[in-house]
């Protein structure tokens, strides 16, 4: 069967399937990606076989995900850190909620509550957006024991704000930097991107650094 297929019917099922996969992205930008390739492809395809209302159909579709992209990266959206500081029912029910997403980053997290622990909200507009958590160590460096956006949030904003702006919490608690271990490739690089330093490799995880300048 496959092996009759022309480059015109590859490039159909192929646009199908990143049209498919664009659905089960759970970050918005990601999903206008995706979507935006596979009706691009799609189109295209539309117009060589001559089924036009496929090929304007996703053109439209395609000039749509262009139209929301740039208004994302043109947005400017508010964002502030709030410090937390006790465990309240919101942050149990928010880390309860994400608990199987926030174990494959951060296997070794377990909700604490006690003074030397801290809890900062990254809100994005008016929403809670993500949580850090860490303490402090005795060389002023602030070790994260957890950093998690939610999955429509991932967009890199997040970390970008909180880790290269002067917070005033930093100042108040003499943050040096942060200390963060990854136990993935994925977190691994998005520690990479966030100017994170690796400092120790062992087979079972990574450690970063980023002091703040």
């Amino acid at each position: 069967m496959f092996n009759n297929l022309n480059w015109v019917e590859i490039a159909g099922y192929a646009a199908s399937i990143i049209v498919a996969v664009s659905l089960m992205m759970s970050s918005i930008v990601k999903l206008r990606w995706y979507n935006l390739i596979g009706a691009s492809v799609f189109s295209v395809y539309g117009f060589i076989i001559k089924a036009y209302p496929v090929g304007f159909l996703n053109a439209f579709i395609a000039a749509a995900d262009i139209y929301y992209l740039f208004a994302m990266y043109r947005k400017n959206e508010y964002f502030r850190v709030q410090h937390v500081n006790s465990v309240t029912d919101y942050l149990h029910y928010f880390l309860q909620f994400y608990e199987n997403d926030i174990l494959k980053y951060f296997p070794d997290f377990k909700l604490k509550n006690d003074k030397q622990f801290v809890y900062f909200y990254i809100l994005r507009n008016v929403s809670i957006a993500g949580v850090v958590a860490g303490k402090m160590d005795t060389d002023g460096y602030f070790r994260i024991h957890l950093d998690y956006a939610a999955p429509e949030y991932r967009d890199l904003k997040l970390g970008k704000f909180f880790f290269r702006n002067p917070h005033e919490f930093f100042v108040k608690m003499k943050i040096k930097g942060f200390i963060a271990r990854s136990h993935n490739d994925e977190h691994a690089k998005y520690l990479e991107k966030m100017k994170f330093s690796l400092i120790k490799k062992t087979a079972d995880y990574k450690d970063y650094k980023l002091v703040i300048r």
